[in-house]
């Protein structure tokens, strides 16, 4: 029983010591929701993300912020955050947005990275068309493609799990609307190099989307540091991951002259809370860089502890990490008995792989004791 605690111990003792601080394709037709993949099996878009109810050890919540910060909002002289809309707010917000990057360009604030992908999808699927994306990806992009009677072709990826762009460029077509990619991919954790994208966007005459959501915790620098970029490339950030505020539903993008003008004409007004923008305005900075390298620490920790525990874990530069092997249900029931909750990702032969999301210190911990147990039983 020593032995079996010692990795949760480590995951601990290790990440406490230096931080003082710390408290091929296939295509998925109009609406459908199953579609088989080349192993024969159906893809079921509602079983994706098993629903996650009382675990005691719940590694599905991405986003935690695990810096020291302090928000607090007096209501009595800010009244206002209640009965009016976000104007002025909403541009202060903008700007700082800008002067992160050094932007010139256009940028667009709405509820959450997943609100803003919404609203640019609705641009370019008013009258059908085909999504292309790659097979492991954020999938709120292809719900919305299908609502709109679209269809989604998804590009598989190459052994390593990174992005094939040469079959994605062959892919693209006369029904091509838009390319999603998500990057860091969500949920491999993969990340690609920027000089690859910017090539890809070039090499293609469609909107290329790429969803840099988790990017600050990636060994890369946003697409937006990035000097010329093609006027075919929308980046989409979000204030949930590294800045913490997830329940603050707060997500922006940049999009070029090319495409701006139709997304206002597209979305509605009145999408942002004052309130949120509030706060992110009054705490943009607060606490993020220590939350980043807390959280990569805490990754890299859980990524060494499972390996030595026999999980084989795709190396990931997001705040998430995603099993290389697949396994059964029976597998999954057994997480489930012990009070651990993961998120299910489908790959072949009616298996699953598992995700997980840094936690605190202590749910680390504890996640990584029972996955000894549970290894050794």
């Amino acid at each position: 029983m020593e032995k079996l605690a010692s990795y949760g111990e480590k995951l601990i003792d290790d990440s406490l010591k230096n931080d003082k601080n710390i408290d091929k394709t296939e295509t998925l037709q109009n609406s459908q929701l199953f579609f088989s993949n080349k192993h024969g099996d159906e893809k079921n878009y509602s079983c994706d993300f098993n629903k996650i109810n009382n675990h005691q050890i719940d590694m599905t919540i991405s986003g935690k912020f695990l810096a020291k910060r302090k928000v607090n909002v007096d209501f009595d002289k800010n009244s206002y955050l209640l009965d009016t809309y976000a104007y002025d707010i909403e541009d202060k917000v903008k700007q700082k947005i800008k002067s992160k990057y050094g932007l010139k360009g256009n940028i667009v604030i709405n509820a959450g990275a997943n609100g803003v992908l919404q609203n640019i999808l609705k641009m370019f699927f008013l009258s059908f068309g085909e999504l292309l994306t790659t097979y492991y990806s954020f999938e709120q992009p292809q719900y919305a493609a299908l609502s709109m009677k679209g269809s989604v072709r998804l590009i598989k990826h190459r052994e390593d799990f990174s992005v094939d762009f040469e079959e994605m460029r062959k892919a693209v077509n006369e029904n091509t609307r838009a390319i999603y990619l998500c990057n860091p991919n969500n949920p491999t954790g993969i990340c690609e190099a920027n000089e690859k994208i910017i090539e890809f966007c070039k090499s293609v005459n469609v909107p290329v989307i790429v969803d840099e959501t988790t990017i600050d915790f990636s060994e890369n620098k946003s697409l937006l540091y990035e000097k010329d970029l093609p006027d075919n490339l929308i980046v989409v950030q979000s204030f949930s991951k590294s800045h913490g505020f997830s329940g603050l539903r707060t997500g922006y993008a940049y999009l070029s002259d090319r495409y701006i003008a139709e997304y206002y004409k597209n979305t509605t007004i009145h999408s942002n809370s004052h309130l949120a923008l509030y706060i992110i305005n009054e705490h943009f900075n607060d606490g993020v860089e220590e939350n980043i390298e807390i959280v990569k620490k805490q990754r890299d920790c859980l990524f060494e502890a499972l390996q030595k525990l026999g999980f084989e874990m795709i190396k990931s530069q997001s705040n998430t990490l995603l099993s290389r092997q697949t396994y059964d249900e029976m597998f999954f029931n057994l997480l489930d008995k012990n009070g651990i909750g993961v998120v299910k990702v489908k790959g072949g032969d009616n298996k699953y792989h598992f995700r997980i999301a840094v936690q605190t210190i202590e749910t680390n911990k504890a996640f990584i004791d029972k996955m000894n147990n549970i290894k050794n039983l």
